[in-house]
């Protein structure tokens, strides 16, 4: 990012949002808009509505009634914003990203919400579901849309809907049909997808699988170890992550490479839950090729596992390439951690299907716009976005806005600007090895052998 472009921030985010006016039928709900987007890039502690109104001088109820009541052109806003993706970032290169995650929510009455795994807790609770689709190309990355999960239970109980605001038409739709719909979407505003990347909740999903297939749609998938088929080539060839109980030798195999070979997988004994007739249908053997793939997570510890593929070919397909994509997995979490925890999309406010859609693309907005100016950041800095903290970016633009009103040098404002936001860099966590040992640490105090109440006592005599 150059001075000049740096000299017109503040007017490039009213542009920006320019483009999504024609979504509000009304003036005073486009004016609402800025202030709301405004808002979630802010440096407030609480970013949800009260907190953003009282910052920026407006009623609560206002900008409650801007998510609650008043009519938004959903439909356009989502296809603006795949547009513009699709205009500036379009890219035989691109990778769909697939991905669910979960809010907990109190109560029943928002939609969707029941007892449900929820990741966010790390166990069954209260939540909403939602899935989303997220967009990643060379260093950039965004989401380009999201849906809420309306369940079974829900869906059977129409009486509880309609108290809901859920229309009749709404009706419960497993998880991958959703998906399949947001792709569909993306697909006819313009966007193209080398691969598509999942996790096993939707690669153990057969028919997912055959829906891709007949949209000729190449995909890299995780799949449940418990996940039988046919392996027939060339129609078929997968990608899979290796079970982490599996003892993978890199030199008992052919070697291709470092950490690349090939393997002849025996048919084991036939499981309880197998027919025979399906077992004896498998091949008796199997020649795949093992992959050792290292995932690097800002913030994280970096992981290495194996992932087996079909695709045998060393030289057409290289481990590089087939690691890279299995890595490319890894950014829809990376795009709904920022998206839940500096955001603060990580509690659904709005009761209603449609309010609910609107929280997602207020945040949409925001998130994308954000990625966009780290991107451009990153390029006149020569270093890759993703190495950029999403938080810190945030915080920098924060920390240097109020300044653009100040009678200080622009061309020095843009130096430190662009000094400060090259600085939020994430760097690598590798892997550490501690011995499995008690620390001691010998003290010089005696132990605690009675109430603290009476060590005061007796320190106050």
């Amino acid at each position: 990012m150059d001075a000049s472009e740096i000299r017109r921030l503040k007017p490039k985010l009213k542009k920006f949002l320019q483009q999504f006016r024609g979504c509000f039928g009304r003036k005073d709900t486009r004016e609402h808009l800025s202030t709301y987007v405004e808002g979630q890039l802010s440096k407030l502690d609480r970013k949800s509505v009260e907190p953003i109104a009282l910052a920026a001088g407006v009623a609560p109820r206002t900008l409650q009634q801007f998510l609650n009541s008043l009519e938004w052109d959903q439909e356009q806003l989502t296809d603006t914003l795949q547009w513009r993706v699709a205009r500036d970032r379009t890219s035989p290169h691109a990778i769909g990203l697939i991905d669910e995650t979960a809010c907990p929510k109190k109560g029943d009455k928002t939609p969707g919400v029941q007892r449900q795994w929820c990741g966010a807790t790390g166990k069954q609770d209260n939540c909403v579901t939602t899935v989303h689709l997220g967009y990643a190309v060379e260093e950039f990355h965004c989401l380009l849309d999201s849906e809420l999960f309306l369940p079974e239970s829900w869906s059977q109980d129409r009486p509880r809907c309609r108290a809901a605001h859920i229309p009749d038409e709404l009706v419960y739709r497993p998880k991958w049909q959703i998906t399949l719909e947001l792709y569909d979407r993306a697909r006819a505003n313009g966007l193209s997808f080398a691969y598509l990347t999942f996790d096993e909740g939707y690669g153990g999903k057969p028919e997912f699988l055959r829906q891709l297939d007949a949209r000729d749609q190449p995909y890299v998938g995780e799949v449940p170890r418990s996940l039988t088929g046919w392996l027939e080539a060339p129609q078929v060839d997968v990608v899979v992550r290796k079970h982490q109980l599996r003892n993978t030798d890199f030199r008992k195999g052919q070697r291709l490479g470092a950490g690349d070979q090939l393997v002849c997988w025996r048919k084991p004994p036939r499981p309880k839950w197998m027919s025979s007739e399906s077992y004896a249908a498998l091949p008796g053997e199997l020649t795949l090729r093992e992959v050792r793939v290292r995932v690097t997570q800002k913030g994280f510890r970096t992981k290495e596992l194996v992932v087996v593929t079909t695709l045998l070919d060393a030289e057409e397909y290289p481990a590089d390439e087939i690691a890279e994509l299995y890595r490319r997995r890894w950014q829809a979490e990376l795009n709904l951690r920022s998206l839940k925890t500096v955001l603060q999309m990580d509690h659904l406010r709005c009761k209603t299907p449609h309010r609910v859609r609107n929280e997602f693309f207020m945040h949409l907005v925001a998130y994308n716009l954000i990625r966009r100016v780290m991107a451009l950041a990153a390029r006149d800095a020569d270093t890759c976005p993703w190495q950029l903290s999403f938080k810190g970016a945030l915080q920098t633009l924060n920390a240097f806005l109020p300044m653009l009103c100040a009678d200080a040098s622009l061309d020095a404002w843009c130096t430190a600007f662009v000094a400060a936001l090259a600085t939020h860099i994430v760097g690598n966590r590798p892997d550490r090895y501690e011995p499995r040992v008690k620390k001691r640490r010998a003290k010089e105090y005696d132990l605690m052998n009675k109430p603290r109440a009476d060590y005061k006592r007796q320190m106050a005599k």
